[in-house]
């Protein structure tokens, strides 16, 4: 699996994703901040088959996700708790 990231501490562009194992990027979920504590964040992971899965942390425990369908031209997004976002990344790796 792949991500990328935008906090204080990391920059990885989307256009040059870096390698990163499940725990390593449950690790980042723990340790992403909040919209409130980083305006700017986001980060997104890339799996084996090319999909591509993106989060924003809006509070402590509520996420935003997105899921985009680059053949619908179109994205998914819906809002998840921090168990349920380390749960789909777990699925989607």
């Amino acid at each position: 699996m792949k991500f990328y990231i935008n906090t204080p501490q990391k920059d990885i562009p989307y256009d040059r994703p870096s390698s990163i194992t499940v725990e390593e990027a449950l690790r980042e979920i723990d340790a992403f901040p909040t919209i409130e504590e980083f305006e700017e964040g986001f980060i997104g992971f890339e799996n084996d088959r090319g999909e591509t899965i993106q989060f924003l942390r809006l509070e402590k425990d509520k996420w935003l996700i997105d899921m985009p369908l680059p053949e619908e031209k179109a994205s998914l997004q819906g809002e998840t708790t921090t168990t349920q976002t380390k749960t789909i990344i777990k699925i989607v790796s």
